[in-house]
């Protein structure tokens, strides 16, 4: 049964059938339910780097145990806190396990066994492909020209370009096409 959010602990009552009581003062508190405010980013892929933001996530525990994607653990960066839990989406080669992209609903698990569902707040993107890189070799300050697919993974920008490891200064960049100066 649902309890409302209770301030003080208390008193956890067992009744046997023959109608005997065991009973302890101040042993348990209910809490309020678990919130999600905010899922950032609400898309990407594989190992996209995911916030969760909300009110009571733990739901009176001390951690996560898991947070689950679909059916699919992600890896838990950080989650000790009722505010906050930084997670990487799991594995999925395209999309969904079954190949589709949509959105899937997010499950909190905390170590008490408490859980939250946010439902349908990430949505796997199909994972990008390079398909050119123009020109194929230069030097320092050669303008290099990257096209393909889905080259901003589900994110809103580029965070970063190396060429054979070595940073390159982004110039412009958007799903289809990255340019960067070597």
């Amino acid at each position: 049964a649902m309890a409302a959010a209770s301030a003080q602990p208390g008193t956890v009552e067992i009744e046997a059938d023959t109608g005997a009581l065991l009973a302890v003062a101040a042993a348990f508190s209910y809490v309020a339910p678990a919130q999600v405010l905010q899922v950032s980013p609400s898309a990407g892929q594989t190992g996209t780097v995911v916030d969760i933001v909300g009110l009571q996530l733990l739901g009176g525990a001390s951690q996560f145990e898991e947070v689950l994607f679909g059916n699919v653990s992600g890896t838990v960066v950080s989650g000790t806190s009722n505010f906050a839990a930084r997670v990487l989406a799991p594995s999925y080669a395209f999309g969904q396990p079954d190949g589709s992209t949509g959105a899937l609903d997010i499950t909190l698990v905390a170590d008490s066994g408490a859980f939250f569902v946010a439902p349908g707040a990430f949505t796997y993107v199909p994972r990008g492909e390079i398909t050119s890189v123009t020109p194929p070799a230069g030097q320092g300050n050669t303008l290099v020209t990257i096209t393909g697919t889905s080259l901003l993974q589900g994110g809103q920008s580029v965070a970063s370009v190396r060429l054979v490891g070595v940073s390159a200064n982004v110039q412009a960049a958007s799903e289809t096409e990255v340019v960067v100066t070597a």
